[in-house]
């Protein structure tokens, strides 16, 4: 009987074993929607085995953070961290993350966003989890802006198995007049030394691939400041190349 209980023990801890690897793996290879708190935030966050995304629907519906092993990558405000300010015509509130903005920018007419702390840049947005497992999704909806007529909805995509984060952005014409509008993509990035916050990243760098049948002379166009910069550049490999440095310039 001694022989027998042993024998019996020895297999049930072979099944523990094989079901914690086999719960292991399942955790491995899934990504999770769920919600949790966020520096004081109520935030939603998708991860898998290398990402956690924290998304902040109450706040323009912003990413507010993107961790990649372990590494926090995205400018958070510390001066506004876990907290939520109404739209203000006056004010504009820079929580930090990642957004959507309309395009042009400006205050000359009704044509332009001016850009100030309004119901696309600050108003709650709606938050829908559209799936989870091998792949995660979700929905972020704006409200619909009278100043200008839109709706935006903008879907966040992770799979289980790689570290790329997919976005996909739409706006839809709520006036029921004709209008035009653009939008873009605005991330923060904390180009702070990690080792002292006091001081700059003097190795931060950020790519896209370039055109290669841009009609530009250097294959890029300079919006605002200096022609000549010598922190961006188009490699061999036909990347575009910025390399962080303290000065404002859009291009």
């Amino acid at each position: 009987m001694r022989h027998l209980a042993l024998v019996l023990i020895l297999f049930s801890v072979s099944i523990n074993l094989a079901s914690a690897r086999a719960a292991d793996e399942t955790e491995q290879s899934s990504c999770r929607v769920e919600p949790t708190t966020y520096r004081g935030w109520s935030a939603q966050q998708l991860s898998n085995r290398w990402l956690k995304l924290e998304i902040v629907p109450q706040n323009g519906g912003r990413l507010m953070q993107v961790i990649f092993a372990g590494h926090p990558f995205l400018f958070v405000n510390p001066e506004y961290e876990g907290k939520y300010l109404p739209p203000s015509q006056s004010h504009w509130f820079n929580y930090g993350g990642d957004k959507l903005w309309l395009l042009p920018e400006g205050n000359e007419d009704e044509k332009h966003w001016v850009g100030n702390s309004d119901l696309i840049d600050d108003s709650p947005y709606t938050f829908k989890k559209i799936s989870e497992g091998s792949a995660c999704e979700i929905e972020l909806t704006s409200p619909v802006d009278p100043q200008t007529g839109v709706q935006i909805r903008r879907t966040i995509h992770l799979d289980a198995d790689s570290p790329a984060i997919r976005f996909h952005a739409t706006m839809q014409n709520k006036s029921g007049h004709p209008i035009e509008w653009s939008f873009q993509s605005v991330s923060q990035y904390d180009t702070s030394n990690s080792a002292n916050p006091s001081q700059q990243n003097r190795n931060f760098w950020t790519f896209t691939p370039a055109n290669p049948s841009s009609s530009y002379l250097k294959r890029y166009y300079v919006q605002f400041g200096p022609a000549e910069n010598a922190a961006v550049s188009v490699r061999e490999d036909g990347l575009f190349a910025l390399h962080y440095a303290h000065l404002a310039a859009e291009l």
